[in-house]
């Protein structure tokens, strides 16, 4: 979801950007609703709001589909991927810091 840019300034302990073709933001985790807060540097759900190239578009398996819409999308709704790690975005850089499983 977020990657390394060879042509951009590296910040210690910070990923660069997001990855191409990914809507990535930061959701505030005690909202019930999707309030974005990755402009403020405060901590939150890494989701990608958009379908990105690489989704996978289910498991397999009985109850496949059950499991990866509970894994994904039971967080925020249908069209918002909750990857399931807590991260920030540093407002001076635009780097994310990857702070763990949410």
């Amino acid at each position: 979801m977020v990657t390394g840019d060879p042509t951009s300034p590296v910040y210690a302990g910070e990923i660069q950007m997001p990855a191409l073709g990914m809507a990535i933001d930061i959701l505030a985790s005690e909202s019930e609703t999707p309030v974005s807060v990755a402009a403020t540097g405060q901590a939150g759900e890494l989701v990608c709001r958009m379908p990105f190239p690489s989704q996978p578009v289910m498991f397999w398996g009985d109850n496949g589909n059950t499991r990866y819409k509970d894994a994904y999308f039971k967080r925020f709704g249908t069209s918002i991927w909750c990857q399931g790690d807590f991260v920030s975005m540093s407002p001076s850089t635009g780097g994310f810091v990857m702070l763990g499983r949410s």
